[in-house]
Protein backbone atom coordinates (compact mmCIF):
# COMPACT_ATOMS: atom_id res chain seq x y z
CA UNK A 1 0.00 0.00 0.00
CA UNK A 2 1.22 3.29 -1.30
CA UNK A 3 2.29 5.00 1.43
CA UNK A 4 -0.56 8.00 0.83
CA UNK A 5 -3.41 5.19 0.90
CA UNK A 6 -2.44 4.23 4.34
CA UNK A 7 -4.56 3.88 7.27
CA UNK A 8 -3.75 6.71 9.93
CA UNK A 9 -4.22 6.63 13.31
CA UNK A 10 -4.79 9.49 16.17
CA UNK A 11 -1.55 9.00 17.76
CA UNK A 12 2.20 10.49 17.49
CA UNK A 13 4.59 8.83 15.01
CA UNK A 14 7.25 11.31 14.27
CA UNK A 15 9.94 12.45 16.28
CA UNK A 16 10.80 16.21 17.04
CA UNK A 17 11.78 18.56 16.59
CA UNK A 18 8.78 19.74 14.64
CA UNK A 19 9.89 23.48 14.25
CA UNK A 20 13.54 24.79 14.42
CA UNK A 21 14.89 28.34 14.88
CA UNK A 22 15.47 30.75 11.96
CA UNK A 23 19.25 30.26 11.42
CA UNK A 24 20.96 34.10 12.07
CA UNK A 25 18.39 35.31 14.22
CA UNK A 26 19.68 37.38 17.00
CA UNK A 27 18.06 37.48 20.17
CA UNK A 28 15.48 40.58 20.48
CA UNK A 29 14.35 41.60 24.37
CA UNK A 30 10.55 40.75 24.57
CA UNK A 31 10.61 38.54 21.78
CA UNK A 32 11.09 34.50 21.15
CA UNK A 33 13.62 33.50 18.00
CA UNK A 34 11.69 33.17 14.81
CA UNK A 35 10.63 29.08 14.29
CA UNK A 36 10.03 27.32 11.43
CA UNK A 37 9.41 24.06 9.91
CA UNK A 38 12.55 22.18 9.64
CA UNK A 39 12.50 21.73 5.79
CA UNK A 40 12.33 25.65 5.72
CA UNK A 41 15.77 25.73 8.14
CA UNK A 42 18.09 27.25 5.22
CA UNK A 43 14.71 29.43 3.43
CA UNK A 44 11.10 29.28 3.31
CA UNK A 45 10.31 27.30 0.73
CA UNK A 46 7.17 29.55 -1.36
CA UNK A 47 6.14 26.62 -4.10
CA UNK A 48 5.32 23.16 -4.26
CA UNK A 49 7.21 22.96 -7.43
CA UNK A 50 9.55 25.22 -9.53
CA UNK A 51 7.48 24.91 -12.32
CA UNK A 52 4.38 26.92 -9.99
CA UNK A 53 4.42 30.62 -8.98
CA UNK A 54 0.90 31.58 -9.75
CA UNK A 55 -2.80 29.78 -9.23
CA UNK A 56 -2.77 29.98 -12.84
CA UNK A 57 0.44 27.59 -13.23
CA UNK A 58 -0.39 25.01 -10.53
CA UNK A 59 -3.64 24.94 -12.84
CA UNK A 60 -1.76 24.21 -15.71
CA UNK A 61 0.84 21.77 -14.12
CA UNK A 62 -2.31 20.15 -12.55
CA UNK A 63 -3.64 19.63 -16.20
CA UNK A 64 -0.46 18.68 -17.78
CA UNK A 65 -0.13 15.39 -14.80
CA UNK A 66 -3.22 14.41 -14.71
CA UNK A 67 -4.83 14.93 -17.94
CA UNK A 68 -7.79 12.79 -18.06
CA UNK A 69 -8.39 11.53 -14.25
CA UNK A 70 -11.57 12.93 -12.12
CA UNK A 71 -11.29 16.15 -11.19
CA UNK A 72 -14.50 18.47 -9.87
CA UNK A 73 -18.07 16.77 -9.27
CA UNK A 74 -21.23 18.57 -8.97
CA UNK A 75 -24.60 17.05 -8.14
CA UNK A 76 -27.90 18.46 -10.01
CA UNK A 77 -30.79 19.73 -7.95
CA UNK A 78 -33.81 17.42 -9.28
CA UNK A 79 -36.81 18.64 -7.32
CA UNK A 80 -37.06 20.38 -3.58
CA UNK A 81 -40.01 18.31 -1.08
CA UNK A 82 -41.80 20.37 0.85
CA UNK A 83 -43.39 18.81 4.04
CA UNK A 84 -45.18 20.01 6.38
CA UNK A 85 -45.07 18.83 10.06
CA UNK A 86 -46.35 19.26 13.70
CA UNK A 87 -43.55 20.56 15.99
CA UNK A 88 -44.23 22.13 19.51
CA UNK A 89 -43.87 25.97 20.26
CA UNK A 90 -44.31 28.45 23.23
CA UNK A 91 -47.42 30.95 22.09
CA UNK A 92 -48.47 33.28 24.92
CA UNK A 93 -46.53 31.54 27.36
CA UNK A 94 -48.69 28.31 26.53
CA UNK A 95 -46.90 25.22 25.04
CA UNK A 96 -48.99 24.58 21.34
CA UNK A 97 -48.60 22.06 18.12
CA UNK A 98 -48.54 24.35 15.30
CA UNK A 99 -47.33 23.16 11.59
CA UNK A 100 -44.18 23.81 9.91
CA UNK A 101 -42.87 23.78 7.00
CA UNK A 102 -39.52 21.56 5.97
CA UNK A 103 -37.76 21.36 2.83
CA UNK A 104 -36.42 18.50 1.70
CA UNK A 105 -33.65 17.77 -1.52
CA UNK A 106 -33.54 15.22 -4.16
CA UNK A 107 -30.18 15.44 -6.18
CA UNK A 108 -28.66 13.55 -8.85
CA UNK A 109 -25.34 11.57 -8.58
CA UNK A 110 -22.24 13.58 -8.97
CA UNK A 111 -21.17 14.04 -12.21
CA UNK A 112 -17.75 14.69 -12.89
CA UNK A 113 -15.09 16.75 -14.82
CA UNK A 114 -11.84 15.43 -15.79
CA UNK A 115 -8.74 18.06 -15.52
CA UNK A 116 -8.60 18.53 -19.11
CA UNK A 117 -12.20 19.32 -19.07
CA UNK A 118 -12.22 21.35 -16.25
CA UNK A 119 -9.18 23.44 -17.85
CA UNK A 120 -11.41 23.96 -21.15
CA UNK A 121 -14.04 25.44 -19.05
CA UNK A 122 -11.80 28.28 -17.07
CA UNK A 123 -9.81 29.12 -20.48
CA UNK A 124 -13.87 29.70 -22.09
CA UNK A 125 -14.49 31.42 -18.98
CA UNK A 126 -11.11 33.82 -19.34
CA UNK A 127 -11.93 34.49 -22.67
CA UNK A 128 -15.75 35.22 -22.01
CA UNK A 129 -14.61 37.99 -19.69
CA UNK A 130 -12.52 39.33 -21.95
CA UNK A 131 -15.48 39.78 -24.31
CA UNK A 132 -17.30 41.01 -22.04
CA UNK A 133 -14.76 43.90 -21.20
CA UNK A 134 -12.29 42.27 -18.58
CA UNK A 135 -8.55 42.97 -18.96
CA UNK A 136 -5.52 42.86 -17.25
CA UNK A 137 -5.95 43.65 -13.33
CA UNK A 138 -9.71 44.47 -13.97
CA UNK A 139 -12.08 43.05 -11.19
CA UNK A 140 -14.67 40.61 -10.62
CA UNK A 141 -16.71 39.84 -7.80
CA UNK A 142 -17.67 36.52 -6.85
CA UNK A 143 -20.86 36.70 -4.52
CA UNK A 144 -21.90 32.86 -3.92
CA UNK A 145 -22.27 30.14 -2.17
CA UNK A 146 -19.76 27.43 -2.57
CA UNK A 147 -19.62 25.54 -6.13
CA UNK A 148 -17.51 24.39 -8.83
CA UNK A 149 -18.86 27.10 -10.69
CA UNK A 150 -16.91 29.57 -8.49
CA UNK A 151 -13.95 27.84 -8.57
CA UNK A 152 -13.78 27.53 -12.24
CA UNK A 153 -14.57 31.35 -12.49
CA UNK A 154 -11.40 32.15 -10.47
CA UNK A 155 -9.36 30.35 -12.41
CA UNK A 156 -10.85 31.57 -15.83
CA UNK A 157 -10.66 35.16 -14.37
CA UNK A 158 -7.02 34.17 -13.02
CA UNK A 159 -5.78 32.84 -16.89
CA UNK A 160 -6.47 36.68 -18.03
CA UNK A 161 -4.94 37.98 -15.07
CA UNK A 162 -8.01 39.42 -13.95
CA UNK A 163 -8.56 39.81 -10.08
CA UNK A 164 -11.05 38.01 -8.09
CA UNK A 165 -12.53 39.60 -5.12
CA UNK A 166 -14.39 37.48 -2.73
CA UNK A 167 -16.86 37.82 -0.13
CA UNK A 168 -19.17 35.95 1.80
CA UNK A 169 -22.71 35.16 0.44
CA UNK A 170 -23.75 36.31 4.31
CA UNK A 171 -22.15 39.30 4.07
CA UNK A 172 -25.26 40.77 3.67
CA UNK A 173 -26.41 44.39 2.09
CA UNK A 174 -23.77 46.50 3.91
CA UNK A 175 -21.09 43.86 3.16
CA UNK A 176 -21.38 43.78 -0.41
CA UNK A 177 -21.98 47.14 -1.18
CA UNK A 178 -18.33 48.21 0.52
CA UNK A 179 -16.61 45.61 -1.03
CA UNK A 180 -18.07 46.43 -4.33
CA UNK A 181 -17.82 50.14 -4.10
CA UNK A 182 -13.64 49.72 -2.62
CA UNK A 183 -12.95 47.78 -5.48
CA UNK A 184 -14.58 48.75 -8.47
CA UNK A 185 -15.55 46.05 -9.52
CA UNK A 186 -17.07 45.72 -13.24
CA UNK A 187 -18.48 42.37 -12.86
CA UNK A 188 -20.13 40.24 -9.69
CA UNK A 189 -21.24 36.83 -10.25
CA UNK A 190 -23.77 35.47 -7.61
CA UNK A 191 -26.61 33.09 -6.59
CA UNK A 192 -29.90 34.12 -8.30
CA UNK A 193 -31.45 34.21 -4.52
CA UNK A 194 -29.38 37.30 -3.68
CA UNK A 195 -30.20 39.06 -6.52
CA UNK A 196 -32.73 40.89 -4.38
CA UNK A 197 -29.48 41.81 -1.89
CA UNK A 198 -27.77 43.12 -5.05
CA UNK A 199 -30.90 45.40 -6.19
CA UNK A 200 -30.69 46.91 -3.08
CA UNK A 201 -26.87 48.47 -3.76
CA UNK A 202 -26.67 49.01 -7.81
CA UNK A 203 -27.83 52.71 -7.38
CA UNK A 204 -24.31 53.10 -5.76
CA UNK A 205 -22.20 50.70 -7.79
CA UNK A 206 -21.54 52.73 -9.91
CA UNK A 207 -18.77 50.76 -11.76
CA UNK A 208 -20.55 47.39 -12.09
CA UNK A 209 -21.26 46.50 -15.68
CA UNK A 210 -22.00 42.82 -15.67
CA UNK A 211 -23.88 40.58 -13.44
CA UNK A 212 -23.76 36.73 -13.69
CA UNK A 213 -25.92 34.36 -12.73
CA UNK A 214 -25.30 30.79 -11.48
CA UNK A 215 -27.11 29.00 -13.85
CA UNK A 216 -27.06 25.54 -11.98
CA UNK A 217 -29.34 27.31 -9.57
CA UNK A 218 -33.02 27.73 -9.17
CA UNK A 219 -33.64 31.01 -10.54
CA UNK A 220 -36.46 33.45 -9.96
CA UNK A 221 -37.59 35.31 -12.94
CA UNK A 222 -39.27 38.10 -11.29
CA UNK A 223 -35.84 38.58 -9.48
CA UNK A 224 -34.30 38.32 -12.92
CA UNK A 225 -36.93 40.42 -14.94
CA UNK A 226 -37.10 43.31 -12.12
CA UNK A 227 -33.49 43.37 -12.99
CA UNK A 228 -33.18 44.11 -16.28
CA UNK A 229 -36.15 47.01 -16.36
CA UNK A 230 -35.05 48.51 -13.21
CA UNK A 231 -30.88 48.42 -14.17
CA UNK A 232 -31.14 48.27 -18.13
CA UNK A 233 -27.96 49.28 -18.46
CA UNK A 234 -26.57 46.38 -17.54
CA UNK A 235 -25.24 43.28 -18.87
CA UNK A 236 -26.83 40.47 -17.17
CA UNK A 237 -26.26 36.75 -18.28
CA UNK A 238 -25.95 33.15 -17.16
CA UNK A 239 -22.71 31.53 -16.22
CA UNK A 240 -23.85 29.18 -19.37
CA UNK A 241 -24.40 32.23 -21.54
CA UNK A 242 -20.86 33.68 -20.35
CA UNK A 243 -19.01 30.20 -21.13
CA UNK A 244 -20.65 29.91 -24.56
CA UNK A 245 -19.43 33.60 -25.30
CA UNK A 246 -15.88 32.64 -24.73
CA UNK A 247 -16.15 29.29 -26.62
CA UNK A 248 -17.10 31.30 -29.40
CA UNK A 249 -14.53 33.87 -28.86
CA UNK A 250 -11.70 32.63 -27.98
CA UNK A 251 -8.58 34.30 -27.08
CA UNK A 252 -4.93 33.54 -26.00
CA UNK A 253 -4.19 33.09 -22.07
CA UNK A 254 -2.87 35.84 -20.06
CA UNK A 255 -0.43 34.55 -17.46
CA UNK A 256 -0.29 36.40 -14.69
CA UNK A 257 3.18 36.80 -12.80
CA UNK A 258 3.74 36.06 -9.03
CA UNK A 259 3.14 39.79 -8.14
CA UNK A 260 0.10 39.73 -9.33
CA UNK A 261 -2.88 40.04 -7.24
CA UNK A 262 -4.97 37.07 -7.44
CA UNK A 263 -7.78 37.86 -4.55
CA UNK A 264 -8.98 40.46 -2.45
CA UNK A 265 -10.28 38.59 0.18
CA UNK A 266 -12.73 40.18 2.75
CA UNK A 267 -13.09 39.57 6.16
CA UNK A 268 -16.32 39.52 7.85
CA UNK A 269 -14.45 41.75 11.15
CA UNK A 270 -16.61 41.70 14.14
CA UNK A 271 -16.27 45.50 14.05
CA UNK A 272 -16.43 48.41 10.98
CA UNK A 273 -16.74 47.59 7.16
CA UNK A 274 -15.24 43.92 6.01
CA UNK A 275 -11.64 44.84 5.51
CA UNK A 276 -10.17 43.00 2.00
CA UNK A 277 -6.83 41.17 1.95
CA UNK A 278 -4.59 41.81 -0.72
CA UNK A 279 -3.57 38.64 -1.62
CA UNK A 280 -1.05 38.11 -4.67
CA UNK A 281 -0.37 34.66 -6.71
CA UNK A 282 2.87 34.32 -4.98
CA UNK A 283 0.67 34.44 -1.55
CA UNK A 284 -1.72 32.01 -2.54
CA UNK A 285 0.88 29.45 -3.99
CA UNK A 286 3.27 29.55 -0.70
CA UNK A 287 0.92 28.82 1.15
CA UNK A 288 0.00 25.85 -1.09
CA UNK A 289 3.82 25.26 -0.17
CA UNK A 290 2.89 25.30 3.40
CA UNK A 291 0.48 22.83 3.90
CA UNK A 292 1.68 20.34 0.75
CA UNK A 293 4.84 20.54 3.21
CA UNK A 294 2.94 19.61 6.69
CA UNK A 295 0.28 16.91 4.46
CA UNK A 296 0.81 15.96 1.42
CA UNK A 297 3.32 13.20 1.66
CA UNK A 298 -0.37 11.54 2.97
CA UNK A 299 -2.05 12.98 0.13
CA UNK A 300 -2.65 11.48 -3.64
CA UNK A 301 -4.51 10.96 -6.39
CA UNK A 302 -6.41 8.47 -5.16
CA UNK A 303 -7.87 11.30 -2.06
CA UNK A 304 -12.10 12.67 -2.67
CA UNK A 305 -12.54 16.03 -1.20
CA UNK A 306 -15.67 17.48 0.04
CA UNK A 307 -15.88 20.71 -0.59
CA UNK A 308 -18.81 22.36 1.20
CA UNK A 309 -17.04 25.73 3.47
CA UNK A 310 -17.35 29.17 1.83
CA UNK A 311 -14.44 29.48 -1.02
CA UNK A 312 -14.20 32.91 0.22
CA UNK A 313 -12.95 31.55 3.33
CA UNK A 314 -9.19 31.50 2.98
CA UNK A 315 -8.44 28.01 4.20
CA UNK A 316 -11.25 26.45 1.58
CA UNK A 317 -9.49 28.43 -1.00
CA UNK A 318 -5.74 27.09 -0.28
CA UNK A 319 -7.35 23.38 -0.18
CA UNK A 320 -9.21 23.37 -3.16
CA UNK A 321 -5.98 24.42 -5.10
CA UNK A 322 -3.47 22.11 -3.50
CA UNK A 323 -5.96 19.42 -4.10
CA UNK A 324 -5.45 19.92 -8.21
CA UNK A 325 -1.90 19.64 -7.06
CA UNK A 326 -2.47 16.83 -5.27
CA UNK A 327 -4.34 15.21 -8.22
CA UNK A 328 -7.63 14.66 -5.97
CA UNK A 329 -10.76 14.56 -6.77
CA UNK A 330 -13.52 17.33 -5.37
CA UNK A 331 -16.58 16.57 -5.07
CA UNK A 332 -19.40 20.48 -3.95
CA UNK A 333 -21.70 19.57 -1.57
CA UNK A 334 -23.59 21.63 0.77
CA UNK A 335 -24.34 22.01 4.53
CA UNK A 336 -28.15 21.74 3.86
CA UNK A 337 -27.36 18.80 2.39
CA UNK A 338 -24.28 16.77 3.67
CA UNK A 339 -26.59 14.36 5.67
CA UNK A 340 -29.21 12.07 4.50
CA UNK A 341 -31.66 12.84 6.74
CA UNK A 342 -32.18 15.92 4.97
CA UNK A 343 -32.32 14.53 1.56
CA UNK A 344 -35.79 12.46 -0.37
CA UNK A 345 -35.30 9.84 -3.16
CA UNK A 346 -31.52 9.86 -2.69
CA UNK A 347 -28.39 9.89 -0.15
CA UNK A 348 -26.17 13.02 1.24
CA UNK A 349 -23.56 14.45 -0.14
CA UNK A 350 -21.28 12.79 2.38
CA UNK A 351 -22.50 8.98 1.48
CA UNK A 352 -23.05 9.74 -1.99
CA UNK A 353 -19.09 10.87 -2.65
CA UNK A 354 -17.27 8.48 0.41
CA UNK A 355 -14.80 11.07 0.86
CA UNK A 356 -11.37 10.58 2.16
CA UNK A 357 -10.31 14.32 3.22
CA UNK A 358 -13.31 16.45 5.13
CA UNK A 359 -12.76 20.07 6.16
CA UNK A 360 -14.36 21.64 8.65
CA UNK A 361 -15.32 24.08 10.73
CA UNK A 362 -15.60 23.41 14.93
CA UNK A 363 -19.61 24.26 14.64
CA UNK A 364 -19.71 21.12 12.36
CA UNK A 365 -17.87 19.04 14.33
CA UNK A 366 -19.90 19.70 17.08
CA UNK A 367 -22.98 19.17 15.08
CA UNK A 368 -21.75 15.62 14.45
CA UNK A 369 -20.51 14.35 17.85
CA UNK A 370 -23.88 15.50 18.98
CA UNK A 371 -25.44 13.11 15.83
CA UNK A 372 -23.13 10.55 17.06
CA UNK A 373 -24.00 10.73 21.23
CA UNK A 374 -27.87 11.15 20.44
CA UNK A 375 -27.59 7.64 18.15
CA UNK A 376 -25.30 6.10 21.16
CA UNK A 377 -27.50 6.93 23.49
CA UNK A 378 -30.73 5.74 22.08
CA UNK A 379 -29.21 2.06 22.10
CA UNK A 380 -29.48 -0.84 24.67
CA UNK A 381 -27.34 -0.79 27.15
CA UNK A 382 -25.24 -3.69 25.69
CA UNK A 383 -24.56 -1.50 22.43
CA UNK A 384 -23.70 1.67 24.90
CA UNK A 385 -21.21 -0.69 26.65
CA UNK A 386 -19.57 -1.76 23.82
CA UNK A 387 -19.21 1.92 22.19
CA UNK A 388 -17.75 3.37 25.35
CA UNK A 389 -15.62 0.36 26.26
CA UNK A 390 -14.46 0.84 22.47
CA UNK A 391 -13.67 4.00 22.45
CA UNK A 392 -11.49 3.56 25.65
CA UNK A 393 -9.92 0.91 24.65
CA UNK A 394 -8.74 2.45 21.03
CA UNK A 395 -7.55 5.56 22.97
CA UNK A 396 -5.53 3.23 25.35
CA UNK A 397 -3.81 1.78 22.26
CA UNK A 398 -3.03 4.91 20.58
CA UNK A 399 -1.18 6.02 23.67
CA UNK A 400 0.63 2.83 24.16
CA UNK A 401 1.07 2.00 20.59
CA UNK A 402 0.13 -1.33 20.91
CA UNK A 403 -1.72 -3.12 18.33
CA UNK A 404 -5.46 -3.92 17.57
CA UNK A 405 -7.41 -0.82 16.76
CA UNK A 406 -7.73 -1.94 13.37
CA UNK A 407 -10.09 -4.76 15.08
CA UNK A 408 -11.96 -2.18 17.12
CA UNK A 409 -12.68 -0.12 13.90
CA UNK A 410 -14.00 -3.32 11.95
CA UNK A 411 -16.23 -4.29 14.72
CA UNK A 412 -16.67 -1.52 17.13
CA UNK A 413 -16.86 1.69 14.78
CA UNK A 414 -17.82 0.19 11.36
CA UNK A 415 -21.62 1.46 11.28
CA UNK A 416 -20.18 5.10 12.21
CA UNK A 417 -17.62 4.95 9.67
CA UNK A 418 -20.12 4.00 6.97
CA UNK A 419 -21.96 7.04 8.02
CA UNK A 420 -19.13 9.11 6.92
CA UNK A 421 -18.76 6.91 3.90
CA UNK A 422 -16.58 4.33 5.08
CA UNK A 423 -13.43 5.82 3.51
CA UNK A 424 -13.02 9.07 5.64
CA UNK A 425 -8.93 9.30 6.61
CA UNK A 426 -8.23 12.62 7.33
CA UNK A 427 -10.37 15.04 9.08
CA UNK A 428 -9.25 18.93 9.19
CA UNK A 429 -10.65 21.66 11.39
CA UNK A 430 -10.12 25.09 10.75
CA UNK A 431 -11.90 28.40 11.01
CA UNK A 432 -11.29 28.81 14.74
CA UNK A 433 -10.57 26.82 17.98
CA UNK A 434 -12.41 23.43 18.69
CA UNK A 435 -12.76 21.84 21.75
CA UNK A 436 -10.47 18.92 23.30
CA UNK A 437 -12.82 16.43 23.79
CA UNK A 438 -14.76 16.66 20.59
CA UNK A 439 -11.21 16.25 18.68
CA UNK A 440 -10.31 12.93 20.43
CA UNK A 441 -13.83 11.87 20.60
CA UNK A 442 -13.91 12.20 16.64
CA UNK A 443 -10.82 11.15 16.17
CA UNK A 444 -10.90 7.62 17.99
CA UNK A 445 -14.45 6.90 16.59
CA UNK A 446 -14.04 7.85 12.73
CA UNK A 447 -10.12 8.96 11.95
CA UNK A 448 -7.79 11.25 12.90
CA UNK A 449 -9.02 14.66 13.30
CA UNK A 450 -6.23 17.32 12.75
CA UNK A 451 -6.08 21.19 13.93
CA UNK A 452 -5.02 24.23 11.27
CA UNK A 453 -4.75 27.19 12.44
CA UNK A 454 -3.93 30.52 10.10
CA UNK A 455 -6.07 34.06 9.06
CA UNK A 456 -6.95 35.36 5.95
CA UNK A 457 -3.81 37.95 6.05
CA UNK A 458 -1.42 34.87 6.58
CA UNK A 459 -3.06 32.75 3.60
CA UNK A 460 -4.37 30.20 6.10
CA UNK A 461 -0.80 29.42 7.09
CA UNK A 462 0.24 29.83 10.97
CA UNK A 463 -0.01 26.20 12.68
CA UNK A 464 -0.97 22.66 10.92
CA UNK A 465 -1.09 19.34 12.08
CA UNK A 466 1.05 16.71 10.15
CA UNK A 467 -1.48 13.33 10.70
CA UNK A 468 1.63 11.69 12.34
CA UNK A 469 1.93 14.03 14.94
CA UNK A 470 -1.31 13.99 15.84
CA UNK A 471 -2.04 15.64 19.24
CA UNK A 472 -4.93 18.03 20.30
CA UNK A 473 -3.22 19.65 22.78
CA UNK A 474 -1.58 21.82 19.91
CA UNK A 475 -2.39 23.74 16.52
CA UNK A 476 0.53 21.67 14.82
CA UNK A 477 3.65 22.39 13.10
CA UNK A 478 4.53 25.50 11.07
CA UNK A 479 4.13 25.35 7.77
CA UNK A 480 7.28 25.63 5.54
CA UNK A 481 6.20 29.00 4.09
CA UNK A 482 6.19 31.03 7.63
CA UNK A 483 8.38 31.82 10.30
CA UNK A 484 6.86 32.60 13.64
CA UNK A 485 7.91 34.50 16.99
CA UNK A 486 6.36 35.45 20.00
CA UNK A 487 5.86 38.55 21.75
CA UNK A 488 5.30 40.13 24.72
CA UNK A 489 1.51 40.92 25.54
CA UNK A 490 1.94 42.57 28.70
CA UNK A 491 -1.20 44.32 28.72
CA UNK A 492 -2.60 40.76 29.25
CA UNK A 493 -0.11 39.13 31.42
CA UNK A 494 1.75 37.16 28.47
CA UNK A 495 5.74 37.01 28.15
CA UNK A 496 7.93 35.04 26.18
CA UNK A 497 10.57 34.97 29.44
CA UNK A 498 7.86 32.61 30.79
CA UNK A 499 8.44 28.88 30.89
CA UNK A 500 6.78 27.77 28.58
CA UNK A 501 7.40 30.93 26.67
CA UNK A 502 4.19 32.76 26.20
CA UNK A 503 3.04 35.54 23.96
CA UNK A 504 1.58 37.55 20.97
CA UNK A 505 1.86 35.32 17.20
CA UNK A 506 3.69 37.42 15.24
CA UNK A 507 4.12 35.62 11.27
CA UNK A 508 6.03 36.37 8.46
CA UNK A 509 6.78 34.70 5.23
CA UNK A 510 5.61 33.90 1.62
CA UNK A 511 2.11 33.66 2.45
CA UNK A 512 1.92 36.61 4.54
CA UNK A 513 -0.22 39.23 2.55
CA UNK A 514 1.51 42.86 2.46
CA UNK A 515 -1.94 44.77 4.00
CA UNK A 516 -5.53 45.54 3.25
CA UNK A 517 -6.74 46.60 0.07
CA UNK A 518 -7.30 50.39 0.03
CA UNK A 519 -6.43 50.48 3.03
CA UNK A 520 -3.52 52.45 4.83
CA UNK A 521 -4.50 52.86 8.14
CA UNK A 522 -5.78 49.50 9.15
CA UNK A 523 -2.27 48.21 7.04
CA UNK A 524 0.23 49.59 9.17
CA UNK A 525 -2.05 49.02 12.24
CA UNK A 526 -1.53 45.17 12.00
CA UNK A 527 1.81 44.93 9.44
CA UNK A 528 5.56 45.72 10.26
CA UNK A 529 7.70 47.22 7.93
CA UNK A 530 9.50 44.35 7.93
CA UNK A 531 6.60 41.88 6.68
CA UNK A 532 5.37 40.26 10.13
CA UNK A 533 1.57 40.15 10.77
CA UNK A 534 0.59 40.83 14.07
CA UNK A 535 -2.39 38.25 14.76
CA UNK A 536 -3.79 39.46 18.20
CA UNK A 537 -3.80 36.19 19.50
CA UNK A 538 -1.77 34.24 22.67
CA UNK A 539 0.19 31.21 22.15
CA UNK A 540 3.07 29.31 24.39
CA UNK A 541 5.27 27.00 22.40
CA UNK A 542 5.17 23.85 23.86
CA UNK A 543 7.87 20.95 24.80
CA UNK A 544 9.26 19.61 20.95
CA UNK A 545 7.49 22.64 18.79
Amino acid sequence: MAKKDVVLYPRISKKPPFTVEAPGSEPVKGETIPRRHPAAKDGLITSPDPEITTVYDNLRWSVKKYGNKKAIGSRRLIRTHVETKKVKKLIEGVEQEVDKEWTFFELSGYTFMTFNEYETLALQLGAGLRKIGHEKDSRIHLFSATSAHWLALSHGAGSQSITIVTAYDSLGEEGVKHSLLQTHSSTIFLDPSLLPVLMKVLGDAKDLKNVIYDSASEVKQDNLDKLKSEFSHLNVMSFEELRKLGEENPVDPVPPSPEDLCCIMYTSGSTGPPKGVSLKHKNVVAAMAGANTVVGEHLGPSDVLLTYLPQAHILEFVFENICLYWGGTMGYGSPKTLSDTSMRNCKGDIKELRPTILVGVPMVWETVKKGILGNVNKSSAIVKGLFWGGLAAKSFLMSTGLPGAGVLDAIVFKKLKEATGGRLRIMLSGGGPISKETQRFLSMAICPMINGYGLTETAAMGGLNDPMTWNPDAIGEVPASVEMKLVDFAEAGYFTNSNPPQGEIWIRGGSVAEGYFDNEEETKAAFTDDGWFMTGDIAEWNQGR
